[in-house]
């Protein structure tokens, strides 16, 4: 066991369990103590760390999010940023991540929820999909198509929704994830290859901030956020500790070494596996994440 201790196993039970009922009964049919008795916990114990099902259900979603986003992170590390088969490894990792939870299940089950919350995080979860489409088709096809990403970011996660939808019924036992996403990409290069410069762009990238109930934050108020949240750990003492304090050196830097950031912020996640810090890390990663990305686009432009 590491120093850090481990992480918090009772959030972790009552997470797996309702994630289980969730997927057997349903959502609206999974009740709170349906979940307590699952668990084997005391009502009690749910309210110290989920206010609401709701909230529980949420709380699921983050946590495969955050999954997706670190192994994202982990196939881009020391690649061309404009490599094609990056992209679609990363397109392959929320399929395979969906598979390993049972996530279609899981949402066929909330599907027509009336719950205004769980709508609201729903649609922040496809918005901040859509913005991570948007800026890696940018990346990959070159920053003449800034205009028209959002677009086809649109077009391209239509195109792999329906293959996806046709490969399930008239292929149900043959994994074409691979295939089916390096068709989607194929028609989307087809399309922006012939199709840039012309008509004006229908959806913009404003026309999305009202989904996330935030403005992109500044590349200052990441790093403060990083570094904020990487002091609170950094009080106690643990064997990461090294690695925080070169963070925010590192940060408070005028030009942050933005490829220094992403290894160390890479080992650091291992590091943490398992410790009571991974979900610190995981949320400093991810605002790590968007530091790095929105860095590599300014010094493009």
């Amino acid at each position: 066991m590491r120093k850090g201790g481990k992480m918090n196993q009772k959030k972790k039970q009552i997470i797996d369990a309702a994630q289980r009922l969730f997927i057997k009964k349903g959502f609206s049919s999974t009740s709170i103590q349906d979940i307590l008795d699952e668990a084997e916990i005391a009502k009690g114990t749910f309210y110290n760390y989920f206010s609401s099902k709701n909230e529980c259900l949420m709380a699921i979603l983050e946590l495969i999010s955050e999954e997706i986003i670190q192994e994202r992170i982990h196939l881009a590390y020391g690649k061309e940023r404009d490599d094609e088969s990056v992209f679609a490894a990363q397109m392959a990792v929320r399929f395979n991540i969906d598979k390993k939870h049972n996530l279609m299940a899981l949402f066929s089950t909330v599907r027509g929820s009336e719950d205004k919350d769980l709508q609201a995080f729903l649609d922040k979860q496809y918005v901040m999909e859509l913005h991570w489409v948007a800026n890696r088709l940018k990346e990959i096809y070159g920053q003449e198509i800034d205009s028209l990403s959002y677009d086809y970011a649109i077009i391209f996660l239509g195109i792999v929704q329906q293959a996806a939808y046709v490969v399930k019924r008239t292929k149900p036992s043959i994994d074409q994830t691979e295939a089916m996403i390096q068709f989607s990409l194929n028609r989307i290069s087809s399309l922006i290859e012939t199709q840039s410069g012309v008509g004006n762009a229908f959806f913009h990238e404003e026309d999305f901030y009202k989904f996330l109930n935030v403005e992109e934050p500044s590349l200052d108020v990441l790093k403060q956020q990083i570094v904020e949240t990487l002091n609170e750990i950094n009080e106690a003492r643990f064997p990461e500790k090294e690695y925080y304090a070169f963070i925010i050196e590192e940060l408070q830097r005028e030009k942050p070494r933005m490829v220094l950031l992403e290894s160390i912020f890479l080992t650091l996640s291992k590091e943490v596996e398992g410790t009571i810090n991974e979900g610190k890390i995981r949320k400093v990663s991810s605002l790590a994440w968007r530091l790095i990305e929105r860095e590599k686009r300014k010094r493009l432009k």
